[in-house]
């Protein structure tokens, strides 16, 4: 009885999201309609609330944020460090250059993002706090543009690669682009964020320090544990190899 009682309340509920995503979407389609909105892109808005209504029957990360401000301070880190912090271990970047400590403070400022196939993460000689990204799921482009408006792909990547690391230590320009290739998720650090918490901790702000100097100064990206796609050089990304 219990069990039945209980698929029946689940089925209900299931009902209800799915009532409310169409009325959001009539809604919605009538605003786009009455504004005139192109076709491409009431597509591409209704394909994203599609997407957005679908991951959160598995994960409800608003109400769970919710809930988990309400922790005390060290329950709340020991929580994100578990779930999150096993990306960072498996992130050569970090775990190799800064401390545990660093890192655990580092899981509470990450911010997850979703895109939509065709979204621009981020554009070429783009500089703003550039933000450094951990794919959590899907697949992301990497690409260039010549002064002709030609586009070459780099490479693509997928859960557990990053991207964008050489602005976010540099400060410089975007030297490529990035797209979502399809439904993806990212975790986003954002650069000055990343520099208040090492700004704690000595050692892991002259770390920081070093890497960008090495390659601001010297043009030196062995600290970002990079390897070319090209020539599987270490010493230089894909973008650089003066074999392309």
């Amino acid at each position: 009885a219990y069990k039945i009682n209980s698929n029946g309340i689940n089925l209900q509920n299931i009902n209800k999201n799915e009532r409310e995503l169409k009325r959001s979407m009539n809604t919605l389609n009538g605003y786009m309609r009455h504004k005139k909105i192109n076709l491409p892109l009431r597509t591409k808005i209704r394909n994203f609330l599609e997407y957005i209504w679908y991951e959160e029957q598995y994960e409800n990360e608003e109400a769970a944020s919710e809930v988990i401000n309400k922790l005390s301070r060290s329950l709340k880190d020991e929580l994100l460090l578990n779930a999150n912090g096993v990306i960072l271990k498996n992130f050569s970047l970090f775990h190799k250059n800064f401390s545990e400590e660093s890192l655990r403070k580092l899981v509470g400022v990450m911010k997850e993002i979703k895109f939509i196939p065709g979204d621009i993460i981020y554009r070429q000689t783009e500089l703003q706090d550039p933000s450094l990204y951990l794919i959590k799921k899907g697949k992301v482009e990497i690409f260039v543009k010549t002064s002709d408006h030609h586009e070459t792909l780099l490479e693509t990547l997928r859960k557990g690669d990053h991207f964008g690391s050489i602005s976010f230590f540099s400060n410089q320009p975007r030297e490529t682009s990035a797209r979502s290739a399809g439904f993806t998720s990212v975790y986003a650090i954002k650069r000055q964020s990343f520099i208040e918490i090492l700004a704690e901790e000595e050692e892991d702000y002259q770390c920081f320090c070093r890497i960008k100097d090495q390659i601001v100064l010297y043009n030196d990206f062995k600290g970002l544990f990079l390897r070319c796609l090209s020539c599987k050089e270490d010493s230089h990304p894909t973008i650089s190899c003066p074999f392309l």
